[in-house]
């Protein structure tokens, strides 16, 4: 990391300083591999929530610090912020440490009702959540934060993708040109142009699902070991994902805890973003 001063002078005389921590690193989806800084990395981490017994979902120093030594202890790289953008204290930290940062907007729960949740993916009997009269406010208002979110944090080096829902209801028409707007929004704004992608929920099947084909890649909420089963990502959609897309995948992030999988689901051509406000420290370790 470096540091990026500017001053203002009047007449010669310091008027003014301001500095802020930069950084340079290169991002690459090249066929099959991320690339950081030219090389591969593998993504292992969590889709984390920042819950404290003392202080529930509130930014502290000395718990952020702790947590990211945990996160490397576990010997994870990456996190996914769910199910909003935290404190901006938690990126600059990511910049510092060389993690790397899924950020999501404050989108989940759009669905009916919880009775639906269930279902949500998979196409329950009610699919009206995004035909109801209450939907351009709502998407209005989601776009809103979508930008908000990418021009706060599109600086952070950390912050390599922008996730814009997580577990909505996704296997009407109505779903699919709801989103459609959303990602167009996000796509204009964001400078960098980085990856986007959004949450499915644990019952979504690229045979219902109406909206993975607009993520840059597939992010799959599956609990395996968690709500079902011991562990095991057999039969919870993951092989008809592959079969389905018709554009290169590969395994690129799963979490110790077994609760994400994480497939990588390139756009036509290779995508690339590049950065002038990111950190070397990406580069430091390639967990295999």
């Amino acid at each position: 990391m470096y540091t990026l001063e500017i001053d203002l002078r009047r007449s010669g005389v310091l008027a003014d300083r301001y500095s802020a921590p930069v950084g340079i690193r290169t991002m690459e989806i090249r066929g099959t591999q991320i690339l950081v800084n030219g090389s591969p990395i593998y993504l292992k981490g969590f889709g984390k929530h920042e819950d404290f017994m003392l202080l529930g979902r509130a930014f502290n120093g000395a718990v952020t610090k702790r947590d990211f030594e945990c996160l490397k202890w576990t010997g994870a790289n990456c996190f996914r912020t769910s199910h909003y953008p935290y404190a901006e204290e938690w990126c600059r930290m990511a910049d510092e440490e060389g993690f790397l940062i899924i950020d999501e907007a404050p989108a989940v729960g759009m669905m009916r009702s919880f009775a639906n949740f269930a279902l949500a993916g998979a196409g329950g009997a009610n699919k009206g959540f995004f035909a109801g009269d209450h939907v351009p406010e709502l998407q209005k208002h989601h776009i809103e934060q979508v930008e908000t979110m990418i021009l706060r944090d599109k600086n952070h080096p950390c912050v390599f993708a922008w996730s814009l829902f997580n577990e909505p209801e996704t296997t009407s028409a109505e779903t699919q040109a709801y989103f459609k707007a959303v990602f167009a929004a996000a796509r204009a704004v964001d400078p960098q142009h980085r990856p986007m992608t959004g949450a499915l929920e644990k019952t979504s099947s690229p045979e219902a699902d109406r909206c993975y084909a607009l993520c840059d890649f597939i992010c799959l909420n599956r609990y395996c070991g968690w709500y079902f089963r011991r562990g095991s990502a057999r039969g919870f959609g993951t092989a008809s994902y592959l079969r389905r897309c018709p554009l290169k995948m590969c395994p690129a992030f799963s979490s110790p805890t077994a609760r994400f999988l994480f497939f990588l689901r390139l756009s036509a051509g290779d995508l690339k973003t590049t950065s002038k406000n990111c950190p070397a420290a990406h580069t430091l370790r390639r967990w295999d």
